[in-house]
């Protein structure tokens, strides 16, 4: 569903690392009425950001996806000598989409 937000973040953030994945689907007759969730728990993972190439390593926390969009909760990560605590969300049934964090 979020098909070209997850291929561009992935090509930008060059991702590396753990994770646990629990994903859950729910079917329906109508298309329109399914629902998902994916959690994604990192486990010690690395990030470079593909605009100015500043990297991220020993990121812990818990990404969250479904229809509605990515939430992150409470992202750890060491940078540049420094600590990093953030979290992050993209609401993609509006458009355009919103960005918080």
């Amino acid at each position: 569903p979020h098909k070209e937000i997850g291929e561009k973040l992935w090509t930008t953030l060059s991702p590396s690392g753990k994770v646990d994945v629990i994903a859950n689907f729910q079917g329906f007759k109508d298309e329109k009425d399914n629902n998902y969730s994916v959690e994604i728990n990192l486990k010690d993972c690395e990030i470079r950001d593909g605009k100015y190439k500043i990297p991220l390593w020993g990121m812990a926390g818990r990404l969250e996806n479904n229809k509605d969009g990515f939430v992150s909760k409470h992202i750890d990560a060491k940078c540049c000598g420094g600590h990093i605590e953030c979290t992050l969300s993209i609401i993609t049934t509006v458009d355009p989409y919103q960005y918080e964090g």
